[in-house]
């Protein structure tokens, strides 16, 4: 069918691969080797000989009679180094350019050296921040509708090309490919992730440095399936090119901010870390949402936090500079302002989520600022333990809703999924049993 592509096997890794390599910044000292490029673990190179060695001889001494006594130690570790080489095809008879970067050098077998790379590039000689323009992924079970392509507003296009099953974007203003990471790839997978409440990755990266040339990447962060998902939040073909295009356009604003969002969905964490990433997390994210939200003007702080300054200056010198550092963000909303804010607009889409509201916002607030500010000796205590899984739990479906909220999913699409979504309901059950004065039990025995 049209949608084969969802389903089919995803291309092999290469086998292990002869060629001739070279240090990029000292070109003419080649040698033999293989590559063997990997995913979702690191590729590895074995040259030899070798290009430097792993021990040197330190600390030599010149006895009286002239002998010298030295000792050997490991040599110290050179950095992430750019190797370039070229593939020799068995087919065609040409070889093929590669690139080996931010590669360690991590073990010395016998005459040979081998080395782990971050990531490697098939077609080009390039350096590690070499600007592309355009980024395409594959991602297992997940092929978005046929649509026409989506102009973004941070500039390019996104599309998405049925036959080969790309998720393309081109003609992106000139990044890195760490920087297309950051702005394309890990957001794309992390709203997926956020969708589905499972982990997602790409399986195939290329990369397009001219219009029409794409050069295939290999990294650890690629796999070569996804988890099928039995209960969705938002099943993955609702997240159109449209919703993506939307999503990528706020990357710059919501930074890193989804990504621990969605680790606290695709991991097992220890609830005290959840707390303390979600908590923070959520004044981050108001921050970035409404930095038009403030307690007073920019002018006003400045000029509450000189007077109490000068004020406290008589007394101390060291004072003044606490009070100075305490009253830096005077001029901005308090923490519970900030999840009053979002248990408004949470409720607006999905009435309930909170319980109830303001006794939701206590709950929080209490937690952030016990964890934050207080040893917690009473950690084990059960009704501890209850209130903190409501704060963990709550804040993890209220982020995750809000940000689905920012993909630009239809409202109405996003309430019906969460009232159909049998993880949800749980959630709801769970939390009225643990703190029943802020979730209370429905009428219908939910």
């Amino acid at each position: 069918g049209e949608r084969q592509h969802m389903t089919s096997p995803i291309g092999t890794d290469p086998p292990q691969q002869a060629g001739v390599f070279w240090i990029a910044s000292d070109p003419k000292e080649n040698r033999n080797g293989f590559l063997h490029l990997r995913r979702g673990a690191a590729s590895e190179l074995t040259v030899n000989p070798e290009f430097y060695p792993g021990f040197e001889t330190t600390d030599i001494e010149v006895a009286a009679d002239g002998s010298t006594n030295g000792s050997i130690g490991y040599a110290k570790d050179r950095g992430p180094q750019t190797l370039h080489g070229r593939l020799t095809s068995d087919e065609t008879g040409e070889s093929v350019p590669v690139s080996i970067l931010q590669a360690h050098s991590t073990s010395w077998p016998g005459t040979s050296q081998s080395f782990r790379p971050i990531w490697s590039l098939v077609g080009g000689h390039i350096e590690p921040r070499h600007p592309f323009r355009g980024v395409r992924l594959r991602i297992p079970r997940y092929g978005p509708c046929p649509h026409d392509p989506v102009p973004l507003e941070t500039g390019g296009t996104a599309r998405f090309d049925t036959d080969g099953g790309w998720l393309e974007l081109v003609n992106l203003p000139p990044r890195s490919y760490g920087e297309l990471g950051s702005t394309v790839i890990r957001p794309i997978c992390t709203l997926l992730t956020l969708a589905t409440g499972e982990r997602i990755r790409p399986s195939d990266v290329q990369l397009s440095a001219d219009p029409g040339t794409w050069w295939p990447v290999y990294s650890a962060s690629q796999v070569d399936d996804n988890p099928a998902v039995a209960d969705p939040l938002i099943p993955l073909l609702d997240i159109s090119i449209e919703v993506l295009a939307t999503w990528l356009d706020r990357a710059h604003v919501l930074g890193p901010l989804p990504a621990g969002v969605a680790s606290v969905w695709e991991t097992n964490m220890a609830v005290e870390t959840q707390v303390l990433i979600l908590t923070t997390i959520a004044e981050g994210l108001h921050r970035a949402l409404h930095p038009e939200t403030l307690r007073f003007t920019h002018e006003q702080g400045k000029t509450i936090q000189t007077a109490a300054t000068e004020a406290v200056r008589e007394i101390d010198a060291d004072a003044a500079d606490a009070v100075s550092g305490y009253l830096a963000h005077v001029h901005e909303v308090g923490y519970g302002t900030r999840l009053e804010d979002f248990a408004g607009r949470a409720e607006e889409l999905v009435p309930g989520i909170t319980g109830d509201p303001t006794r939701w916002k206590n709950l929080v607030y209490d937690a952030r600022n016990k964890y934050a500010h207080q040893p917690s000796t009473d950690w084990l205590e059960e009704t501890s333990i209850n209130r903190v899984l409501t704060v963990t739990q709550s804040l993890s479906w209220v982020l995750r809703l809000l940000l689905l909220d920012q993909a630009g999913l239809d409202p109405g699409l996003i309430a019906d999924r969460f009232q159909g979504s049998q993880s949800y309901g749980f959630f709801l059950s769970d939390v009225a049993g643990w703190q029943p004065r802020i979730y209370p039990k429905t009428s219908d025995g939910g």
